[in-house]
């Protein structure tokens, strides 16, 4: 088998599928092992051996310190030139925490060819490698509490009057940082006109200089595939996303664009789309021989519980799964293997052993179910622009679940006609699926999923709680930010 790391450019997306494995399952299989993780994917060859005992860049390290290898495959201080040695280029994860806060020009490595083409069955399978693209990392720290003492995070927006973010794993969390921080005052110089909507300038009376206080909005899409990736379920219509749900004193009136004088916290909203989201076998972003579909029940709506269905051809197992968030939760997938003895027993040296060939085919499917988690939320924040282009001023399909109040009846609040999340121009040059992509994040907790969506070219804000010292006076697992009393937020913008 071929290491593929030697040369970036060679690098392509099934690169990922062994970083994944180790990253959800560590210490549970044999990651060497990465011919048996290809099965009933579009990826024949062509993965990397978590085994890092030789050059650095050259395959990855199992266990946490894979994910920091991949970080280092993926960003870039400087484009590397040809046929030269590019560990001294690579950016880890360690040097992305040495960031000073702003923003940073580095260079990404990301997909060729278009990301959400499925494959033929019988067409030779086309994975081109990987380019080097200019990309925008901005890095804030933000006090833990109160979170209201960070005005400048409004900067981790490209462009910060309304933004759509896609969540993964952390709503709470992020909520929690974004609704209690205060906005400063931009003068109409220091303010790019393209990024903010012009008809949304405000005058100040008293001064008679024309002053740029604005109340952003925010709007969370909930999707089948948020809802149904196997970390603790996040109910749209949650208190957590209540803007009038405030600390630290900061002003909660909804009735005023601008609450508190020349200062405003953002306007927050949660949809659910509620229609079904379905990946296509052999799809470049799950790069999967099953089809893939999440919907919302057909039976009454509990919880928001959606049904998953895995499908393949006649030799391919597949799989119904009833309410897809439990079923695909790491610990309820380790004992559906265990039930069938798919997990691999531990060698005399303490390392799991090599699976059984025969048993990879049947392992695949529930390691792919994990792996679908981040992918297919990933792709759900790659498909959004595209369909709120087309249905965003469908509030049936787009369906308001928490804002403030009475927003519908509130003009400030920047509702559109019968409440949907925006108009359609039917001129096509407001708003178009461009205008929405540059305002599209993915939001995660997760270094690999951070990666991932990079390298397909989709905008991504990465959240790392605080971590200090632990018990024991060591590092503090729990967090990525390595400050005791700061989160560390990171966001990529690629245009």
């Amino acid at each position: 088998m071929t290491n593929v790391i030697d040369d970036p450019e060679k690098f392509s997306r099934c690169s990922f599928i062994s970083a994944e494995i180790n990253h959800d399952f560590k210490g549970l299989f044999n990651v060497k092992q990465a011919d048996c993780f290809n099965i009933n994917s579009v990826c024949e060859s062509n993965l990397i051996v978590q085994d890092y005992k030789s050059i650095h860049g050259n395959g990855r390290r199992p266990g946490s310190k894979g994910d920091d290898d991949l970080v280092s495959q993926i960003f870039f201080k400087s484009k590397p030139p040809k046929a030269v040695d590019v560990s001294a280029y690579r950016c880890s994860k360690e040097d992305f925490k040495q960031l000073i806060d702003g923003e940073h020009t580095m260079y990404c490595l990301t997909g060729k060819g278009d990301f959400n083409q499925a494959i033929n069955i019988g067409d030779p399978i086309k994975l081109e490698g990987s380019n080097f693209i200019k990309c925008k990392i901005y890095k804030q720290e933000v006090e833990a509490k109160p979170y209201a003492k960070n005005p400048s995070i409004i900067s981790i927006f490209e462009y910060p009057y309304e933004n759509f973010l896609i969540i993964d794993a952390v709503p709470f969390f992020v909520t929690a940082i974004l609704k209690s921080l205060q906005f400063p005052e931009c003068k109409p110089n220091e303010v790019d006109e393209k990024k903010v909507d012009i008809t949304n300038k405000t005058y100040s009376d008293l001064s008679g200089e024309m002053q740029w206080p604005f109340r952003p909005k925010i709007n969370v899409i909930n999707t089948a595939s948020t809802l149904g990736d196997g970390s603790p379920r996040t109910n749209p219509a949650a208190l957590t996303f209540n803007i009038n749900k405030i600390l630290n004193g900061v002003p909660t009136e909804s009735s005023s664009i601008i609450p508190g004088g020349a200062q405003g916290v953002p306007l927050i909203y949660s949809w659910y789309y509620s229609r079904p989201e379905k990946s296509k076998p052999r799809d470049t972003f799950m790069m999967s021989e099953y089809e893939i579909i999440t919907k919302p029940q057909t039976s009454e709506l509990i919880n928001y519980q959606q049904l998953q269905s895995w499908r393949g051809g006649p030799s391919i197992k597949g799989d119904d799964l009833e309410d897809a968030n439990k079923r695909n939760r790491i610990a309820k997938i380790v004992i559906e293997m265990k039930e069938k003895n798919l997990v691999p027993p531990k060698k005399p040296g303490g390392g799991p052993d090599k699976l059984d060939p025969a048993q990879c085919k049947d392992v695949n499917l529930y390691l792919q179910r994990k792996r679908s988690g981040d992918y297919l939320q990933i792709k759900s924040t790659y498909d959004f622009p595209t369909l709120a282009k087309v249905d965003a001023n469908q509030s049936y399909i787009y369906q308001l679940k928490k804002g403030p109040d009475a927003a519908e009846k509130n003009s400030s609040t920047t509702l559109h006609k019968g409440g949907s999340l925006k108009d359609i121009d039917i001129t096509g040059e407001w708003k178009n699926k461009d205008w929405y992509k540059k305002r599209t994040y993915f939001v995660t907790g997760d270094w690999p999923a951070f990666c991932y969506a990079t390298y397909n070219k989709i905008n991504c804000i990465l959240t790392c709680k605080r971590g200090g010292k632990g018990k024991d006076g060591g590092e503090d697992k729990g967090g990525c930010s390595g400050y005791a009393e700061k989160h560390t937020i990171f966001r990529n913008f690629v245009d």
